[in-house]
């Protein structure tokens, strides 16, 4: 509890803040931009971080990878265009709120949300922080497969009334992740004699850049920047569609519990969190 203490004094200092701010404004603003994220924000900030203190330098890259998160949702909500991984299951649900005109509603789903997860996750980690160190620790080759034939499970009843679309996707999938070194037999497969494919593709790049253009391709078809569909009715939130998605406080500590379970197994990742369509 001393710690404990400590951390909230540091945490809620006037240098802390400042750079919580800055971060989770610069997070926001790369996560707009599909293909940069936060990661790429914190990387840039990461040299001026080297002169602050370690508690300053700390806040600012924490609000650059919360906000980056928040700010991927923007584009996935209004243009079906995710601006980080995790994103790409936030488009399903939110694009069709903005095509009927509750942008609105989806934004402040996402930012609630954001928010709510963190809050949650914070509150267990500090609770179960020991116990739940050792879990990850022991995170080993069973539990990877197990984590793998989940994520399978998962796109068979994602797709099951297309399900040949369904296998074709995932037969690509797995093809493309083995191209590169294999890892018992540091043999090449499928290089074709290039040095940079043997460390293979960076699936979430490769996905992310597919998912990017073939749905600009899609707007640019049906023009849907020339439509009324992307009419948010004003420039900033609205506050009353904030407060109405706190009707859903169940939803929001369930999700928040589960996410952070999820997000202490090395290997899922946030992306797995998203339910089956049902």
């Amino acid at each position: 509890m001393e710690f404990l203490a400590q951390g909230f004094s540091q945490a809620f200092s006037f240098a802390n803040i400042v750079a919580l701010v800055i971060g989770t404004t610069v997070g926001i603003i790369v996560g707009v931009l599909p293909g940069l994220g936060p990661m790429v924000g914190m990387v840039v900030l990461l040299p001026f971080t080297f002169s602050l203190e370690p508690s300053v330098a700390l806040s600012l890259l924490l609000g650059v990878f919360c906000g980056g998160y928040f700010g991927g949702a923007v584009p996935a909500i209004l243009l079906r265009t995710p601006g980080v991984p995790s994103s790409i299951v936030t488009a399903f649900d939110g694009f069709p709120l903005t095509a009927r005109g509750e942008a609105q509603t989806a934004l402040s789903a996402a930012l609630v949300g954001s928010l709510g997860g963190g809050l949650v996750s914070i509150v267990i980690l500090i609770m179960l922080a020991p116990l739940l160190s050792h879990v990850a620790a022991s995170f080993g080759p069973p539990e990877y497969l197990v984590a793998a034939l989940f994520g399978v499970t998962l796109v068979v009843v994602s797709f099951r009334d297309q399900l040949a679309r369904g296998l074709l996707l995932l037969g690509v999938g797995l093809f493309l992740s083995t191209i590169g070194i294999d890892g018992p037999t540091l043999s090449a497969r499928f290089t074709f004699g290039f040095w940079p494919m043997q460390n293979g593709f960076d699936l979430v790049a490769l996905v992310l850049g597919i998912f990017g253009i073939g749905q600009s391709l899609l707007l640019l078809e049906q023009g849907i920047l020339k439509t009324d569909r992307l009419d948010l009715g004003r420039n900033t939130l609205d506050f009353s569609r904030i407060i109405g998605t706190l009707r859903y406080w169940r939803t929001l500590i369930r999700s928040g519990v589960l996410g952070t379970f999820i997000g202490l197994l090395p290997g899922p990742g946030s992306v797995l969190n998203h339910p089956p369509q049902l």
